[in-house]
């Protein structure tokens, strides 16, 4: 569980490294601008995650981008059924309801105790997916109607702070929190060519592999970020 939730917020701040470019500064309040550098970028979005600032992941969003989830979201709620849709929603609520009520039940079975799996990282990980499913229940993308009209930036504002805010009390049997990774994050930067900056992320406590991002040298002021 520990490596997944860092892991998460790792994969968080490589997708706007990847794809971000930094608003002007009055734009996005007290929210880090993205620096000129693919390191400075994936530091910036960090630091936005650790202070609950999720809708960063959103501002730093060139506004093509913007636009394209906007619509692609709207599009998406148009042609489903929102009779099915919820009915899908609630399904999938219940069922991991039912999973974490009997958890004890499933991790005292013998098919359970065959597959190896640490029963503590289980019950943890239910747990916090309970948690989880019940912050997103109670946000708009819980009905069709709402999902039609949801502003992302404001989504990530609430719901997105509040997945931060339940990350953030996470420990693994040593009282470690996942999120506190990123305090010892390191990026190294591999090397560096027109359109491709290789970097090495990662922490005392998690390893990661090479990432390959793309860079511009024009688009977004000379912000590292995809060509559009």
């Amino acid at each position: 569980m520990k490596n997944t939730v860092f892991r998460l917020a790792t994969f968080s701040l490589i997708l706007v490294a990847a794809l971000g470019c930094a608003r002007d500064a009055d734009s996005i309040g007290k929210a880090p601008a993205i620096p000129d550098s693919p390191d400075g970028t994936v530091f910036a979005v960090a630091e936005a995650i650790q202070n609950e600032q999720a809708e960063f992941l959103w501002t730093a969003l060139p506004e093509s981008y913007q636009q394209d989830i906007t619509e692609i979201t709207l599009a998406l709620s148009e042609k489903m059924d929102p009779a099915v849709y919820d009915r899908a929603f609630a399904l999938v609520m219940r069922a991991i309801e039912v999973l974490d009520d009997r958890k004890e039940i499933i991790l005292a079975s013998e098919t359970f105790k065959s597959s190896g799996a640490d029963a503590d990282d289980v019950r943890m990980g239910l747990s916090n997916t309970l948690v989880f499913t019940n912050i997103l229940k109670a946000s708009e993308v819980a009905t069709v109607e709402g999902l039609g009209s949801v502003d992302w930036e404001h989504f990530l504002a609430t719901t997105g702070n509040e997945f931060i805010k339940q990350a953030a009390t996470i420990e693994d049997p040593d009282g470690d929190n996942p999120l506190n990774n990123l305090d010892s994050l390191k990026v190294e930067t591999i090397s560096v060519s027109e359109d491709r900056a290789t970097l090495r992320i990662s922490s005392d406590a998690v390893s990661y592999t090479h990432l390959t991002l793309p860079t511009s040298a024009v688009a977004c002021r000379s912000r590292w970020s995809a060509e559009r």
